[in-house]
C-alpha cells in the first residue's frame, strides 16, 4: 500500500482524491442490503466463530431471534464470556464452545464438540481475527505477519476443514469468511496496516478457491466486509491506524462508522439472500461486490 504522503503531491492529486472518495463510499456502507431479502431462515443451524463480543456477538444476537434457528459460537473462554452467557441462558438455542483458532487441537476439539451438539451445519461464519497495526511495509515485524497470518489466514481455513463434514449435511451449505476492503489489491488503499491487508488477502484468495472448488456441492463461500465497525477492536484499530498517519482521520469519522448492530444486520441479510451462483464474489454489507 502506498504512503499517504506519497500520494498528495500535484501530479498524482487527482488519482489521490478519487481513491480517497472511493473509500469513504466504502466506508458509509449501511445496515441495508441492496436487494430486497425477506428471512427464510426457518429450522437451521448457523455457526459463528468468535461470538463473545463485538461484531461476532452481534451476528450472534441477529441469528438467534429467528424462530426455528440454533446457533452454535465459540469464545476463548467461555466461562468469562458474560453477556454470550447471559444470552445463551434467556434465549435457550444458543450454544457455546471453547475455541482459539490460533491452535490446531483446539480447533479440532471444537469440531468434534459441535458434532456432538448437532448433526449437521447450514451456515458457517468465520467471525475471529485480529488487527494488530504496526505500520507499514518497512516497519512491519516479521512475527507480525506470521501472527496475522496465524490468525486471519490459517486459523478460518483450518476451522472450515474441521466443519466441512458438518456443513456438507447442511441444507444451504453457505460459508462466509468476514474480511476487509483494505484486503482488496486493485483498490490500495493508503493505510498502514500490512499485516493486516495481507492476511485478509491471503484469505481472500484461499477462500475464493474454496468457493471454486466446492461449486459442483452446491456451496455458497464468500469473503463478505462488515464495513468500518465501531466495536472495541475496531475503535482500537482506528486509534492505532490515526496515530501512524493522522491524515487518515476522515476515514474514521462517526458519519462513517457502524455500530456492531448495524453491521451485523446488513450481514445478515446479504448472507440470507445470496445464492449458489454468488459463490467466490467479494462483497460488502450492502450486497455490492467489491474489487480483489
Amino acid at each position: 500500500m502506498p504512503h499517504i504522503d506519497n500520494m498528495t503531491n500535484s501530479k498524482s492529486q487527482g488519482s489521490s482524491e478519487r481513491i480517497f472518495k472511493g473509500l469513504r463510499k466504502l466506508l458509509r456502507l449501511g445496515s441495508g442490503c441492496s436487494k430486497n431479502h425477506r428471512s427464510q431462515m426457518t429450522k437451521q443451524t448457523v455457526f459463528i466463530s468468535g461470538g463473545n463480543r463485538g461484531l461476532g456477538f452481534s451476528l450472534v444476537k441477529a441469528f438467534a431471534q429467528e424462530a426455528g434457528t440454533t446457533v452454535v459460537t465459540t469464545a476463548r473462554n467461555p466461562d468469562a464470556a458474560a453477556e454470550l452467557q447471559k444470552l445463551s441462558k434467556s434465549s435457550g438455542n444458543i450454544h457455546i464452545v471453547k475455541l482459539d483458532v490460533d491452535s490446531e487441537e483446539s480447533i479440532n476439539a471444537a469440531g468434534a464438540a459441535i458434532a456432538a451438539i448437532t448433526k449437521d451445519l447450514d451456515i458457517f461464519i468465520s467471525n475471529s481475527g485480529i488487527a494488530d497495526i504496526d505500520g507499514y511495509v518497512l516497519t512491519t515485524k516479521k512475527q507480525n505477519w506470521i501472527k496475522h497470518y496465524t490468525t486471519n489466514a490459517l486459523g478460518p481455513i483450518l476451522l472450515f476443514q474441521a466443519l466441512y463434514p458438518l456443513l456438507e449435511k447442511g441444507k444451504l451449505k453457505k460459508a462466509f469468511f468476514l474480511s476487509t476492503v483494505a484486503a482488496s489489491i486493485q483498490l490500495e488503499l493508503p493505510i498502514p496496516g500490512s499485516a493486516y491487508g495481507q492476511s485478509k488477502a491471503a484469505l481472500n484468495y484461499t477462500v475464493r478457491e474454496l468457493a471454486l472448488d466446492l461449486k459442483k456441492e452446491g456451496f455458497t463461500i464468500a469473503p463478505l466486509h462488515p464495513g468500518v465497525v465501531g466495536s472495541d477492536m475496531g475503535k482500537e484499530v482506528g486509534e492505532q491506524l490515526i496515530a501512524l498517519d493522522p491524515k487518515i482521520a476522515s476515514f474514521f469519522d462517526p458519519a462513517n462508522v457502524l455500530t456492531p448492530d448495524q453491521s451485523a444486520s446488513g450481514l445478515k441479510k446479504v448472507i440470507e439472500g445470496l445464492k449458489p451462483e454468488d459463490t467466490g464474489k467479494f462483497l460488502a454489507n450492502d450486497g455490492s461486490e467489491l474489487p480483489w
